[in-house]
């Protein structure tokens, strides 16, 4: 009796477990298809404000600070930080305009004294991922790595994970993206 109550609890959990990430997974594309923010590190240049149902801005908030708020989104917005900004912009109008590689730029970055994503100087790691970043122009992108241990997304579909968390990235057609979901930094030509 014991060993069938212990089958049945655990079976309960686990059923619990299932139906939770199923419905997790599925409001962060939902919000992912609105163009909101769905949590990580906050792209460099970027702030996350919070935004009411008629699209309003109620408040930029401070790194990792979560809130919670019904109807009420999470969307990036352009930094306060004028020198971010204007690090981005530089990045992009010098690589469009010059034959230079990623580590002569970061080397004009911090000669410039921008301050670098991480706080730890420029490096052709930071000049790539910046230049590659689709957020600049406004396009908010969720999705690019799968980790869930019970269900992953692929593009909007849920689909069962194999029951172990491997983080990998997932195909350019599987990540949703949403254009025009913010104010951008750049032009989208640049």
């Amino acid at each position: 009796t014991k060993q069938l109550l212990l089958f049945v609890n655990q079976k309960a959990s686990n059923d619990f477990l299932l139906e939770l990430s199923a419905k997790t997974l599925r409001s962060r594309i939902a919000n992912a298809k609105a163009g909101g923010h769905n949590g990580g590190p906050v792209i460099y240049g970027m702030d996350r404000g919070l935004f009411d149902p008629t699209g309003k801005l109620v408040r930029r908030l401070q790194p990792g600070e979560y809130i919670r708020q019904a109807g009420h989104k999470v969307h990036l917005l352009p930094s306060t930080d004028q020198s971010k900004i204007e690090a981005v912009r530089y990045a992009f109008t010098r690589f469009d305009r010059a034959d230079i590689s990623f580590h002569a730029l970061a080397r004009e970055l911090e000669a410039k004294g921008y301050p670098s994503p991480r706080g730890k100087g420029w490096t052709h790691h930071n000049v790539s991922n910046l230049l590659r970043t689709r957020a600049y122009v406004g396009t908010a992108r969720w999705g690019a790595t799968a980790s869930g241990k019970y269900h992953t997304a692929v593009g909007d579909e849920i689909v069962a994970a194999n029951g172990k968390r491997v983080k990998r990235r997932k195909a350019e057609q599987d990540v949703i993206a949403v254009e025009n979901a913010h104010k951008g930094i750049i032009p989208v030509a640049l």
